[in-house]
């Protein structure tokens, strides 16, 4: 989870569409994400949030709030608790 650490650190992300990465990189929000193995797409996107300090920003705030608030350890293993204590 490299790229969910780094965006609960305050970094903007720009990554693939790899499938792995949709529960947290939302295009544009969250994210810039380009698609699948295409390098010039990452390269614009790259590009793009270098030269855009405004985009930037906006994006590593709402990424670090949707990590820090969505992906909480604590609220996952009650979540996985009481998935047991409910089978």
């Amino acid at each position: 989870m490299p790229a969910m650490e780094a965006m609960a650190c305050g970094a903007a992300l720009v990554t693939y569409d790899n499938g792995g990465s949709r529960d947290y990189a939302r295009d544009g929000q969250t994210a810039l994400v380009a698609r699948r193995r295409d390098v010039d797409d990452l390269a614009g996107r790259l590009a793009r949030l270098v030269t855009d300090g405004a985009l930037r920003r906006r994006i590593a705030v709402a990424g670090r709030e949707l990590v820090t608030r969505s992906f909480d350890w604590d609220a996952a293993v009650e979540r996985l608790e009481r998935l047991f204590r409910n089978r």
